[in-house]
């Protein structure tokens, strides 16, 4: 198996500067097409949408495993061997002391296309080195399990996750979809289930039993067509809540053990930073400081950071720069028949689904998926 050579990161760097000509790299929204700025420093770069080769020091991209599928839109979370807690914190100065593991998308490249949940664990956060790699939720013809993201609460680990199938019912006779996006006819369901750790083997296993469908928004109804992603759920003050939406601000308090919701907070109007809010990494909360820290994720397709407040009432603060961004090249026309095209860019796509805070170097490692091709673990610094 070979994997990235990490020592390699500043070169690759180098190379990215070398590209372009000042601080900032101007790309064309994929979503908007407006032209916009940002910093080299906060970009992975490719020469073509499917292929992620050259990028920040500050991120790893985990190698493909297999030819006949894809591997992305990973959740990254923390398991402490000493106090046999789960946690989205650690100490990189020490990694003996501690498990760990992504959860993310496998999804096969067939002719059904599903998506299943597999797990990898790492020998550290060092050199990446995957010692674990096996399957936690299978799917079934047409069934997928998509965008996983961890969470704890009361000391127990869960994972949510996406699930629908590609196919409906028609004339009482299952007919394949073509577009998902397109056709209006399945059902798109947020569900969660709590995580073990087998004492035998070691491996994390769920009972799918246990499943829970949080009854809230289209989970409520059988209708096809509805549709429900990108819940994030998070533990504060001993309660577990569900971010429902970002904009408008949709918080919901969810009583796990007897699978009730209940919609606590509706903020209908936040500062705008120029785009559209869409989900986010899980949440850490500062039971002290009572502020949150997420990386959203947002229709602009890039990564941005967020610190929420509940003191005395909710504030929201995003900051207006993107920390990271998906960049490739695209094919431009030449002015002229002796002149050399000039280069242009486009942003790809970020899926943020974990985070976990490095207390040794006061550094927030984001776990995500790139170009819904790869996964990688990109490290931001909180200083």
């Amino acid at each position: 198996m070979s994997y990235i050579n990490i020592n390699n990161m500043q070169e690759i760097q180098q190379e990215i500067q070398q590209e372009t000509d000042d601080t900032y790299i101007t790309y064309i929204s994929r979503t908007s097409n407006d032209i916009c700025d940002i910093p080299k420093t906060s970009v992975i770069f490719s020469s073509e949408y499917q292929r992620v080769e050259k990028y920040s020091k500050s991120l790893y991209v985990f190698p493909q495993l297999s030819a006949t599928s894809k591997q992305f839109n990973g959740s990254i979370i923390i398991h402490n061997k000493i106090t046999g807690e789960w946690s989205y914190e650690f100490e990189s100065n020490r990694p003996e002391n501690y498990r760990y593991f992504i959860c993310y998308r496998k999804q096969n490249m067939n002719e059904t296309n599903e998506s299943e949940l597999w797990i990898y664990e790492l020998e550290n956060l060092k050199t990446y080195d995957i010692i674990n790699n096996y399957c936690l939720l299978n799917s079934f013809e047409y069934e997928n399990y998509e965008d996983p993201r961890f969470f704890i609460f009361e000391n127990q680990l869960y994972i949510s996750y996406v699930y629908w199938k590609n196919i409906y019912k028609k004339n009482n006779a299952d007919v394949p979809m073509i577009d998902w996006k397109t056709e209006k006819n399945t059902k798109i369901m947020q569900k969660c289930i709590p995580i073990y750790i087998d004492s035998i083997t070691h491996k994390l296993f769920i009972n799918k039993t246990e499943e829970k469908i949080p009854p809230y928004g289209n989970n409520l109804t059988s209708v096809q067509g509805g549709k429900e992603k990108n819940w994030i759920f998070f533990e504060m003050n001993n309660k577990l809540y569900i971010l429902y939406n970002i904009l408008p601000f949709t918080l919901i308090e969810y009583d796990i053990y007897d699978n009730q919701c209940k919609l606590i907070y509706q903020l209908t109007s936040i500062i705008s930073v120029g785009i559209t809010l869409r989900s986010s990494t899980p949440i850490i909360f500062d039971s002290i400081s009572k502020t949150c820290k997420l990386y959203l994720h947002c229709t602009d397709y890039n990564i941005y950071e967020c610190n929420l407040n509940f003191n005395n009432k909710i504030i929201i603060d995003i900051l207006p720069e993107p920390i990271m961004s998906s960049i490739y090249q695209i094919s431009a026309k030449s002015d002229g028949l002796n002149d050399p095209p000039e280069k242009k860019y486009c942003n790809g796509v970020l899926f943020p689904c974990g985070l976990i805070y490095d207390i040794s170097t006061n550094s927030d490692i984001i776990s995500m998926g790139i170009n819904d091709l790869k996964l990688g673990l990109f490290i931001h610094s909180r200083d």
